[in-house]
């Protein structure tokens, strides 16, 4: 959770600065609206920090998933996922960002980007300097590999609809199990109440002659709550879990499409997409605070509260 939304908070920022990290001059080369008071290290910082805390945030999304699917399914104590498995997949996952934005970075690949308010990975500046046309003569700022543009690049498509992948199978291994475990509790809860009902209810009639006051009762508790209590919890758990992956969704989703987006649909797409894009991408990470403080309030509410759901059966 810490490194999810230290990740969101961080990239968010780094957003929200928009044009104001770039060269003071790079209102020659695009037409920003905004004012530019930085220079190359700067727009190189600001592009490293999205690229490397949205990664970062994506993957704690991914390991959050993962988390669910071995405590919750394979029964994996939440203790040892932390001890074992918590600390291998952030180094891994560190480890990959961590080469992946330095190499864009040192390889020459940080700029300002002719369609979104902030610099990061970008494979000409200007744009379409290294294209081959006779009406356009540009002359390319970026010096550059370009096997090791092309090789970062095809690392970049390959692991985001990866953890995505995850993400989604994880969500659909956690949605099944969450239901399979509650159809058996709820028919082991129908299996208790019945047997307990029915010695209950022989024990009453034995009794009957000694105490008269025991056959007014009309309703007798026969368990406590903690197996509502566990599946309400975990149903708790699970929401929680979707709601952080909707809210991932739905700050990045406009980036990735216009990202894939074909070029002959770009312009068209570009005026509905970006402002979408430029309202949800610096909220994750508000997104996701609001999202754990209502839990953190509601769970504590439900701590305070006790609880007034408990089982019965009638005496006959």
């Amino acid at each position: 959770m810490l490194m999810m939304s230290s990740g969101d908070v961080l990239s968010s920022l780094a957003i929200a600065l928009t044009t104001i990290p770039m060269p003071s001059d790079v209102h020659q080369t695009y037409p920003y609206t905004g004012k530019a008071l930085g220079n190359m290290g700067t727009c190189v910082a600001q592009g490293f920090a999205i690229m490397f805390c949205a990664g970062m945030a994506m993957s704690s999304n991914c390991i959050l998933s993962v988390y669910y699917v071995l405590t919750m399914r394979r029964r994996v104590a939440p203790v040892t996922f932390k001890r074992k498995f918590l600390p291998a997949l952030y180094i891994i996952f560190i480890i990959i960002y961590l080469l992946l934005t330095t190499g864009v970075a040192f390889n020459g690949n940080m700029f300002p980007l002719p369609r979104h308010p902030f610099c990061s990975a970008t494979k000409s500046f200007p744009s379409g300097c290294d294209e081959e046309d006779e009406n356009i003569v540009q002359i390319c700022e970026t010096d550059h590999n370009k096997a090791t543009a092309r090789i970062l690049k095809n690392i970049l498509i390959a692991i985001i609809p990866l953890q995505w992948l995850i993400i989604s199978i994880s969500v659909v291994l956690v949605i099944v199990t969450v239901y399979l475990n509650e159809r058996s509790k709820k028919e082991e809860l129908k299996i208790d109440n019945k047997n307990s009902c029915h010695g209950i209810n022989k024990k009453e009639s034995k009794d009957e002659e000694k105490d008269q006051s025991l056959s007014d009762n009309s309703s007798i508790y026969l368990h406590d709550t903690s197996a509502t209590g566990n599946g309400t919890s975990t149903t708790r758990v699970v929401c929680q879990a979707l709601l952080y992956i909707f809210a991932l969704l739905l700050c990045w989703i406009w980036y990735l499409i216009l990202y894939y987006l074909p070029p002959k649909n770009y312009p068209k797409s570009y005026q509905i997409l970006d402002p979408l894009r430029l309202l949800f991408m610096p909220s994750q990470g508000f997104i996701n605070a609001l999202i754990f403080l209502f839990y953190q309030l509601d769970q504590n509410r439900t701590r305070i509260l006790p609880s007034s759901s408990k089982g019965n059966c009638i005496a006959t």
